[in-house]
């Protein structure tokens, strides 16, 4: 009964020995540590195009068809080249195309593109001591702030006047610093196709050419479907059935419809989409309130008299 009892015990001791050595005896498992988790993910890239896919299907050769119209390859909003139609990133900035491929085009004040990646936009604080004022200025031991200069930012030994406010290590201004908005770390949110601005000590949102707010934390582009309209007034346009030879669009603030070639929406109904036939139509003869006179035809887009019958 003893030796029985002593094989079991070992035969424990060995399991546990075995698990924490992962399974292969006198091996520690050292691939992955508490700081240093694998994701089986890869990393991502500045070429990951995420969002619809778009098509070229009915437009130019220098156009794609997003959302049903055709927008120009080299237009920013809707991405850049063939790949989809999501618009490029621009944090702090404002985007660009080149080389068919999304790039940042400008930084918002006190911001820079330190890492020339267009997926982050513009990712550098300059009021940081990390990169004051400029890429890659560190603020050393013997000026370790960074404090507001010249309507830029410059390291220094302490706080002044104009950023009084000591938030960890860099100095502010609570009545202008967007990340120290009203006392240290309130920071005022980052809005895509929008700036944020601390006013007083508030955040104030202003969204930028091209697109208009939704909320204080939202600004929509002007091409947008899901929230078309003017400030605070975003809706959802409603789309034509299949087979209407039209899309939804937004244009000027407002839902609208675009027509496959030959057909127009002359009854401003979405619900019925592009239901005149241009080349054909009498009442709608070439243009939308163009009618034929009695015993005229609409062929081709005009209205025309047809020959009298043969004697």
């Amino acid at each position: 009964m003893k030796h029985v009892l002593r094989s079991v015990l070992v035969l424990l001791g060995v399991t546990a020995c075995n698990a924490i050595l992962d399974n292969n005896r006198g091996q520690l498992d050292t691939s992955q540590s508490p700081t240093e988790v694998s994701t089986n993910e890869p990393a991502p890239t500045d070429d990951d195009d995420s969002g619809p896919p778009a098509s070229s299907e009915g437009c130019a050769s220098n156009q794609k068809k997003c959302n049903g119209s055709c927008v120009s390859m080299d237009d920013p909003s809707f991405g850049c080249g063939t790949a989809s139609c999501a618009a490029c990133p621009a944090p702090n900035g404002s985007a660009t195309c080149t080389a068919g491929k999304c790039a940042v085009k400008a930084c918002d004040p006190g911001f820079a593109d330190c890492n020339s990646k267009a997926s982050d936009g513009c990712e550098s604080d300059l009021s940081k001591s990390t990169s004051c004022g400029k890429c890659g200025e560190k603020c050393g031991s013997t000026k370790p702030v960074c404090a507001s200069s010249n309507r830029s930012y410059a390291c220094s030994t302490g706080c002044t006047p104009e950023s009084p406010l000591l938030c960890g290590t860099d100095c502010v201004s609570p009545l202008t610093s967007i990340n120290h908005c009203g006392g240290c770390d309130k920071a005022c949110p980052t809005v895509e196709n929008g700036t944020e601005a601390c006013t007083q000590g508030s955040c104030v949102l202003t969204c930028k050419a091209g697109s208009h707010k939704c909320s204080e934390t939202k600004c929509a582009l002007d091409s947008d479907i899901t929230a078309c309209g003017a400030a605070n007034a975003c809706v959802v346009c409603p789309v034509p059935p299949a087979g209407t030879h039209g899309a939804a669009a937004c244009t000027a603030n407002a839902c609208a419809v675009t027509c496959d070639a030959g057909f127009a929406d002359c009854n401003k109904n979405a619900a019925d989409g592009c239901e005149s036939t241009s080349a054909t139509d009498p009442a709608n003869c070439g243009a939308c309130g163009k009618v034929c006179l009695a015993g005229e035809t609409c062929t081709n887009g005009a209205c025309v008299t047809p020959p009298p019958p043969p004697p």
